[in-house]
């Protein structure tokens, strides 16, 4: 039995653009919609090809009812997407009818780049550098064995960032508390509000970390 399904992209609603087929970043990932929660995906009958014919390799995730793709999308590009029947099983055992849609990326000159240069640090120590877009980890970057790293992130869809610096201290990759009977103290961790990152455009943005201060 087939489930009605449509497809929609989270940036795109967000940024609240107008009816018309969604536009991502090449850094994006392509989110579908369903009705209901995922059960499972045959991601290999998923065919995502541009305007030559050259198939994309895809990752995905599922999150409830959303199926999000993730492949190497080329800048200004036209793609097709093909999601033959059978494909997503839902929890009550219905699967799709076909899907067939077009999505299209944006020219480089819509993006922008953030250079961000992190200084003062301890050398022996990993620092973690997120870029954070509506709350969440858009990208990260790791500086180790250096009391000074710059980092870029390219090709960006234009609007608010902030840049969210960890020191762990541990490495385990998220921040960590102190704790009392071990003497330990939590790891830093600031959060940094950017300026607007706008399209065509390069922002630079420094902070020491000794200091802690904005330069």
């Amino acid at each position: 039995t087939a489930f009605s399904d449509t497809y929609l992209n989270s940036i795109l609603a967000l940024e609240g653009r107008g009816p018309g087929k969604p536009t991502l970043s090449p850094k994006d990932s392509l989110e579908i919609l369903f009705t209901n929660i995922i059960k499972s995906v045959i991601v290999d009958s998923i065919r995502i090809t541009d305007t030559a014919g050259v198939q994309k390799t895809l990752n995905h995730t599922i999150v409830d009812q959303t199926l999000k793709l993730k492949g190497n999308w080329n800048r200004d590009s036209l793609l097709n997407v093909f999601i033959p029947p059978g494909t997503v099983t839902d929890i009550h055992g219905r699967s799709n009818d076909t899907i067939e849609f077009i999505f299209l990326t944006a020219p480089l000159e819509k993006y922008g780049d953030i250079i961000f240069t992190l200084k003062e640090t301890e050398a022996n120590l990993p620092y973690r550098i997120q870029l954070m877009r509506g709350g969440q980890i858009y990208e990260e970057k790791i500086s180790e064995g250096s009391d000074s790293t710059t980092v870029t992130f390219v090709t960006l869809p234009a609007g608010d960032y902030e840049v969210n610096i960890l020191e762990d201290r541990n490495g385990d990759g998220r921040w960590t508390p102190g704790r009392y009977i071990d003497k330990r103290l939590p790891e830093d961790q600031i959060s940094l509000k950017l300026d607007p990152l706008r399209e065509n455009w390069e922002l630079q943005a420094r902070y020491n970390w000794r200091k802690k201060a904005k330069e």
